[in-house]
């Protein structure tokens, strides 16, 4: 809907077919069912498809099984591996057979489509067409005074004539080694992360990690009132996870010292643990990591204790794999127990003090029963009131630095633990 909006489309029919934690066979089906009546009543002579989405491959049957030609933009683009990117590579295939019209953005996707007999009268080079939509949308901003102010309200750190890097890792082929690949580019030790920090500080520019347990309500209050509850003594995070993305073969490689369980879900938890215990690094780390079932679907568990001055312990539970989803982080203080569940309700001595909106929550139990939108759009007024320097719960400079170097410290514990 934002994409429709900011190109001032305005669609005849919407299927509405984004639905919280829906997998491709969902999409696929629901995009076929709901086409089919479209297409008989308004009988168009084209359907124009783009790219290479489960979308894109499921318009572009539904309208061949209406015998209505299907023409392809940006087609052409092959890697050949039919694996990587998934499932894109078999979306542009499939959809590349079923269509009448291929318009290539490059001369080498003309070739790829010659290469599997593609007549070549029904082939045009027609330009990139992601680069034509971000010209049309600078030019957009630039000539618009009002929008150019509101962007510059809302994003400050674009107001300044700094040079800025935009790294995203939204496709699946970035999951696993890619993703590992993309932070060692940024900072691949504490120690580099920390260089890292000084050389922001240095040229006046803010360090932050965004996407943390940090940005949403529960967490927030439970900041809010940790001064009123006297001295944290201890705190336990206990989490079920449960993803089942196409990089998982490539985790179940790893050792689980190595794998997904370390490398993208305790990280998170760790976070949380450093935000409530404050500036204080642990004295002593200890992990152990197992692996119960191999194979596709390995199942890891993960235990990390973290001992602080001052007596304080924490201790982080991760089980990964598990087709129940669990999150739950429990703080005892010198003055009671507060408590956070599901991400969302936080209570103090049984006494709830957060509760999430209507809507938020539909099955706790289940990967993808929780909405995030608020929590990203919480996330992204906490990194802009990074930028400005006022008041947020992001981990900035030394703070993120200090979080990549505890994750080191837990490797490397559950490396040693293993022998």
């Amino acid at each position: 809907d934002q994409v429709l909006k900011l190109f001032s489309i305005v669609p005849d029919y919407d299927l509405n077919i984004m639905k919280p934690g829906q997998g491709l066979t969902e999409i696929t089906c629901r995009i076929l069912e709901g086409l089919k009546p479209v297409l008989e009543s308004f009988k168009p002579d084209v359907v124009l498809v783009h790219g290479d989405t489960t979308t894109t491959m499921a318009a572009s049957l539904a309208a061949f099984y209406q015998r209505i030609p299907v023409g392809h933009v940006e087609a052409g683009l092959r890697t050949g591996d039919l694996s990587s990117p998934w499932p894109e590579e078999g979306n542009r295939t499939l959809t590349g057979h079923l269509a009448t019209y291929h318009f290539a953005p490059t001369e080498t996707s003309r070739q790829n489509l010659l290469r599997e007999n593609i007549a070549d009268s029904r082939i045009t080079v027609t330009g990139n067409t992601v680069i034509d939509a971000l010209f049309w949308v600078r030019d957009r901003v630039l000539g618009d005074e009002a929008l150019r102010e509101t962007l510059l309200q809302r994003y400050p750190f674009i107001s300044h004539g700094k040079k800025m890097i935009l790294v995203t890792g939204h496709r699946r082929e970035s999951f696993g080694l890619g993703f590992e690949q993309i932070c060692q580019a940024l900072a691949e030790t504490g120690a580099e992360a920390s260089a890292l920090a000084d050389l922001a500080q240095a040229r006046g520019l803010v360090l932050a990690a965004g996407h943390t347990f940090r940005h949403n309500e529960a967490v927030a209050e439970l900041v809010r009132r940790m001064p009123q509850w006297g001295a944290l003594h201890a705190v336990e995070v206990s989490a079920c996870v449960f993803w089942d993305g196409p990089q998982a073969p490539w985790w179940a490689a790893r050792t689980p010292a190595e794998g997904l369980i370390l490398s993208l879900f305790a990280p998170h938890s760790l976070d949380f643990v450093q935000l409530v215990m404050g500036q204080d690094d642990p004295l002593r780390v200890h992990a152990e990591t197992a692996r119960w079932q191999s194979g596709w679907r390995a199942e890891d568990e993960a235990m990390i204790l973290l001992r602080y001055p001052g007596r304080r312990m924490a201790s982080i539970h991760i089980s990964y794999n598990q087709r129940s989803v669990f999150d739950r982080k429990v703080l005892h203080f010198a003055r009671g127990v507060a408590e956070i569940a599901d991400g969302e309700f936080l209570t103090w001595n049984g006494e709830v003090l957060v509760s999430p909106p209507p809507g938020i929550i539909d099955d706790a139990r289940r990967m993808g029963g929780r909405r995030l939108d608020h929590f990203f759009r919480q996330q992204l007024r906490a990194f802009v009131a990074a930028i400005r320097g006022q008041p947020n719960l992001c981990p900035t400079g030394r703070d993120a630095a200090r979080l990549i170097d505890l994750l080191d410290r837990v490797k490397a514990a559950a490396r040693d633990s293993m022998g």
